[in-house]
């Protein structure tokens, strides 16, 4: 006889199997993130379908199969309703689901980066912002450097790698491979080859990147709202930069 487990989960994938079945991909409260499958759960008359929702807090019950967990019952327990209803917002929430998986194992239970989805999604959600406002896009750089530092790889964002002092200088360097940021006089005295690896950023986007770090969501609408369209695009390039590295190493 097969043991029954119950847990809360995030519904964060989901993959057609066959002709009726999905396997689920959910980050789980009490065991870390699972690969659960709903036998004909694409079926109208699935007593299941209604419970396991993407973006979705579910409460799930499963055995463990010979090759996958089966899912034997699931309800709804909180659904973040404005993230269908908005594009951006949808897209984000993708974005968020992609990052996390990319990065977490599987298995490990972690009451801290539950909090983390459980906080960005339910940001997410009662956000009012308008549609496309790089404020939107906030919750995901916020959840994205929240998850590099709960998984240990926290870049080094206040002093210089090389020569350990403040970073005071406005051009700054940021290097994924060693993990934080050179000043302007310690990156000129790279290899050519080194210097060419790195990010150029500056101190404004370094600044907004350790209020992101903080991880107090409550402090994000004092965010402030006049940003540069070019440290808007620099913030979004050295974080998937960051993000591509760790994801291959």
């Amino acid at each position: 006889m097969f043991n029954r487990y119950k847990t809360r989960g995030i519904v964060l994938g989901r993959e057609n199997k066959g002709e009726a079945d999905q396997l689920f991909t959910i980050f789980t409260r009490r065991f870390g993130k699972l690969k659960v499958l709903g036998r004909g759960i694409r079926k109208i008359k699935s007593k299941l379908r209604s419970g396991v929702c993407l973006f979705c807090v579910s409460e799930i019950e499963f055995i463990q199969g010979r090759i996958f967990k089966t899912l034997t019952d699931a309800v709804l327990v909180r659904k973040f309703w404005s993230l269908g209803k908005n594009p951006q917002k949808l897209e984000i929430a993708f974005k968020i689901a992609e990052a996390f998986d990319s990065l977490t194992a599987g298995e490990e239970k972690d009451k801290r980066l539950w909090q983390l989805l459980v906080n960005v999604f339910s940001n997410l959600n009662k956000s009012n912002l308008k549609s496309g406002s790089f404020k939107l896009e906030i919750s995901y750089f916020c959840f994205l450097w929240n998850l590099f530092v709960l998984l240990g790889y926290k870049p080094e964002f206040s002093h210089c790698l090389s020569c350990g002092k403040e970073l005071r200088s406005f051009d700054l360097y940021f290097s994924p491979q060693d993990g934080g940021v050179f000043c302007e006089k310690c990156f000129l005295k790279l290899p050519y080859k080194k210097r060419a690896e790195l990010e150029r950023t500056n101190l404004n986007v370094v600044k907004i990147v350790r209020f992101f770090m903080a991880g107090d969501w409550r402090l994000l609408d004092s965010l402030p709202v006049e940003i540069s369209c070019s440290d808007k695009e620099n913030i979004a390039q050295i974080s998937s930069t960051y993000l591509s590295f760790l994801r291959t190493h």
